[in-house]
């Protein structure tokens, strides 16, 4: 489930009340605790991992007490909030689910390859929030569950840009074909970022970003990248 968190202190003009002050400085303090929590568990998790760390790692790095922890957090949702940070609507774990892939422009390679690129980049400055990400989704079922969400929302977006893609070219929109082909782009890209850039398998980037994109282009059109 995804945090309840507090909004955001309102902004007071200067004839507020005394009453509307007390009520806005602990706002303002919860959202100082909240952010000292995030930004400990980000070190915690990039440092150790996700199994390793334990509240307490947490906690000690925040300044706060596990009470305080459990007020605003669990270790799941404190790294999903961590992974929406970073990631952003890459994750497709919202309402707007096919927010990032809207913007895939499908019409020539280029861009193609160039929003597989922003994603490669997006992986290769979070990485090591990305390892513990892999982590979590092996040991903690609250965030296996929300990566099964991401993929399933990813390929449903992937499927019906490929059916939208090959009905306008006139060619065949098998909705499972088109949605098995969805789900290897997707794999293909998430396993290249995790494999190369966590785990440091020896693969030029740029090459690997050209071959996706031949393929992807390949998979959307069904046919060969011109």
């Amino acid at each position: 489930m995804t945090a309840n968190f507090d909004a955001p202190p309102p902004i007071r003009r200067a004839g507020g009340t005394k009453r509307d002050r007390p009520q806005s400085l602990r706002n303002r303090q919860k959202e100082l605790t909240r952010q000292a929590l995030l930004d400990g568990a980000r070190s915690a998790f990039e440092e150790r991992g996700y199994s390793d760390v334990t509240i307490d790692d947490i906690t000690a790095r925040a300044g706060a007490s596990r009470a305080t922890f459990y007020l605003h957090f669990t270790k799941g949702e404190v790294l999903a909030e961590l992974l929406r940070d970073a990631f952003g609507p890459h994750l497709l774990d919202t309402a707007q689910a096919g927010h990032a892939l809207a913007d895939l422009d499908i019409s020539s390679r280029a861009g193609v390859r160039s929003w597989i690129a922003q994603f490669v980049e997006t992986w290769r400055t979070n990485r090591m929030l990305g390892r513990a990400w892999m982590e979590g989704d092996i040991n903690d079922p609250e965030i296996r569950q929300r990566t099964d969400i991401r993929i399933s929302r990813a390929v449903d977006a992937l499927t019906e840009i490929i059916m939208a893609a090959r009905r306008a070219k006139g060619r065949p929109a098998i909705r499972k074909d088109c949605r098995a082909r969805a789900a290897l782009m997707d794999l293909q890209l998430q396993y290249f970022c995790y494999h190369v850039l966590v785990r440091g398998l020896d693969v030029d980037i740029k090459a690997g970003i050209n071959a996706m994109a031949d393929q992807w282009m390949a998979a959307i059109y069904g046919c060969e990248a011109e």
